[in-house]
């Protein structure tokens, strides 16, 4: 099915600070669901062009959001990364939850601006699903734990449409949990600069053969050499995806500056009675590739262990055989199936 995405961009506060996307367009289908989804660290909207003609064609909307830096985004500016590296606690909670914010007001701003169908009839049709990949979680958790720090109007809106929260392999950045083993190229001061992304998506885009899954023993270092990375299916499409520019080094900033934000986040999304209250068609569920990188299945367990202690938090967890963390790219119908269980 040939699909001609179109791009936009939507103004998200009264800075002028712009938010930039791709769009699937609207399926033919009335009620149809809207996904919106943020991505990670180096790779722009760009990264989800595979699965969104496949979302279509299963009767969903799919629209890629660019984090502040990526595609025609804003950068953060010099001054909120100075408060990123160097500012009060107080400081940097603000900064986070103006990022939240953000996000809560380009969600209701896209919802506007193409009448997005509301949850109909028992949640059969209609709404919204936010999902979080790789580090975009950092924004659309930041977003879901910062509901009430928008305009009544807003909230009641988001309200009525936000039917689901995905966590797609969420990394440890969002919590203090670290493995002792983790590793990554673009944290390895042995590598120069601009040998760091070229690295660094080869092997984020492997596929990991685990030792022993059950007994939670992982390969942290040396992908698989039984399958290829995803990069080697379509190098050039994977290379428009791509951003080796100021944004992801912004992002190493965030991630070493703010993990105590992150993580407190992270909790409110998934475990504030306030939170849940105030979004309560929202299902959330966390899920994994078997065979993503290490550190993101470390942390899975981290959160689900996390969900058992708070006693009874409705999370769903999914460990998805045989995936890697660019499952929409190498199978984007099997994750189009996946997506339609985790938000019926």
């Amino acid at each position: 099915m040939a699909v001609q995405l179109t791009s936009g961009s939507i103004v998200v506060d009264a800075d002028g600070t712009k938010l930039s996307y791709t769009d699937s367009g609207a399926p033919s289908n009335p009620g149809y669901i809207t996904i919106i989804i943020v991505h990670g660290l180096g790779f722009n909207a760009n990264v989800f062009s595979a699965i969104q003609p496949v979302a279509l064609a299963n009767g969903f909307r799919f629209v890629a959001v660019n984090r502040r830096g990526y595609g025609a985004s804003t950068p953060l500016t010099p001054a909120e990364l100075d408060t990123i590296r160097d500012g009060t606690p107080d400081a940097r909670a603000e900064l986070w939850r103006k990022v939240g914010v953000q996000m809560l007001t380009f969600v209701d701003a896209f919802a506007r601006r193409h009448a997005l169908p509301v949850l109909e009839d028992g949640r059969k049709a209609g709404g919204i699903v936010l999902v979080g990949w790789s580090f975009g979680n950092a924004v659309t958790l930041s977003a879901v734990a910062n509901i009430h720090a928008v305009p009544a109007g807003t909230r009641a809106r988001l309200a009525a449409r936000l039917r689901a929260l995905i966590l797609q392999e969420p990394p440890p950045n969002l919590d203090s949990e670290r493995h002792a083993q983790q590793w990554m190229p673009l944290s390895s001061p042995e590598f120069p600069d601009e040998a760091k992304m070229p690295l660094f998506a080869q092997w984020i885009s492997a596929y990991f053969d685990h030792p022993n899954l059950s007994a939670r023993t992982l390969e942290f270092l040396v992908p698989s050499p039984r399958t290829p990375p995803s990069i080697w299916n379509d190098p050039d499409g994977f290379a428009d995806a791509i951003d080796a520019g100021a944004a992801p080094l912004a992002d190493i900033v965030v991630a070493a500056g703010m993990p105590e934000h992150l993580a407190r986040a992270c909790d409110a999304a998934l475990f504030d009675p306030a939170v849940r209250a105030a979004l309560p068609h929202m299902r959330v569920s966390h899920f994994v590739g078997a065979r993503a990188p290490a550190f993101l299945v470390h942390y899975f367990w981290v959160v689900k262990d996390k969900a058992a202690r708070f006693g009874g938090t409705p999370v769903e967890f999914r460990l998805v055989e045989g995936a890697n963390h660019f499952v929409f790219w190498d199978s984007p119908r099997e994750t189009m199936d996946l997506y339609r269980e985790l938000v019926a």
